[in-house]
């Protein structure tokens, strides 16, 4: 979406109700659920993965309501800011982060196309943890650089990387920072280019590469890992859980492989309990499986 057409939105929510921005953004989702074959079946190739068990008919049904929970979202955001509405979250597992936070170690937060993870930065950065989160570039995209710009001024630090940056920028800054004592973020279910290192894994009996930089920073830094997780319960209505801190460990160079792989499916086993209980809160529309 542009800037420009951004702007006329708030406006209208501001002036005339955050319901405008509602329905246009449900006209805008049905647009993309009947008019994108082929990012629809990328949906419903998920959903058939989930729950096998399922019909056809189910599975389209999963898909449509991912869709316009997507476009929710996109409402509820200025909802939040234009309204008086107060956010309302519960919180679990929060003790994990206070805990590495506490250490003076730092921790790697594994973050995930699931639910609202900017509500989960945001929520992070009011309790004045010293957090910085690597995020991928995308060019067209003008209303993610105006998220980015809401947690800069909201006391998050972000980093954003063009394609071939990941490596290079992940490891010295990341590095730095955590040694430092800071809560590094980065995405666990997303690769940005062709060029990021992966690790194959086994996601719903399918074979998935996901992004090695996370699990090699854990084992580099000696920091742990904490999944985190932020999904709508309702309007403004947010739970956030964070998983127990696990740490990367290889006694021997030739076992690094190994604990990486360790370290990626212990995630995949926490995104795959969180799926299984919000099925149409996976914003992930992009081809997952390889």
């Amino acid at each position: 979406m542009k800037r420009w057409v951004y702007a006329v939105l708030s406006w209208l929510g501001g002036h005339v109700g955050i319901w405008v921005v509602a329905m246009f953004a449900w006209i805008v989702s049905t647009g993309y659920f009947l008019l994108l074959p082929r990012r629809l079946a990328t949906s419903r190739r998920f959903y058939r993965a989930l729950f096998p068990q399922h019909s056809g008919w189910a599975w389209l049904k999963l898909a449509w309501a991912q869709y316009h929970g997507f476009a929710a979202l996109f409402a509820e955001r200025l909802r939040l800011a234009y309204t008086p509405e107060r956010l309302s979250c519960t919180m679990e597992g929060l003790e994990h982060i206070e805990a590495a936070a506490a250490s003076g170690r730092g921790a790697i937060l594994l973050m995930s196309h699931v639910g609202n993870w900017e509500i989960g930065a945001r929520l992070l950065g009011e309790r004045e943890f010293r957090l910085m989160l690597f995020m991928g570039e995308k060019q067209a995209e003008q209303i993610e650089r105006l998220q980015k710009e809401d947690l800069r001024m909201g006391g998050v630090r972000v980093v954003s990387l063009e394609a071939g940056q990941e490596a290079t920028i992940q490891g010295i800054e990341g590095l730095r920072f955590l040694r430092d004592g800071g809560l590094l973020s980065l995405a666990g279910d997303r690769v940005w280019s062709d060029e990021q290192p992966v690790i194959p894994v086994r996601m719903l009996g399918r074979r998935v590469g996901l992004p090695k930089a996370p699990h090699a920073l854990a084992l580099l830094s000696g920091a742990p890992i904490i999944t985190f997780f932020v999904v709508r319960t309702g309007r403004c209505s947010y739970h956030f859980r964070a998983f127990a801190a696990a740490t990367v460990k290889a006694a021997h160079r030739r076992d690094r492989d190994a604990a990486l792989a360790a370290s990626a499916s212990r995630y995949v086993q926490h995104l795959e309990t969180v799926l299984r209980r919000h099925p149409t809160q996976w914003y992930h529309f992009e081809p997952f499986w390889e």
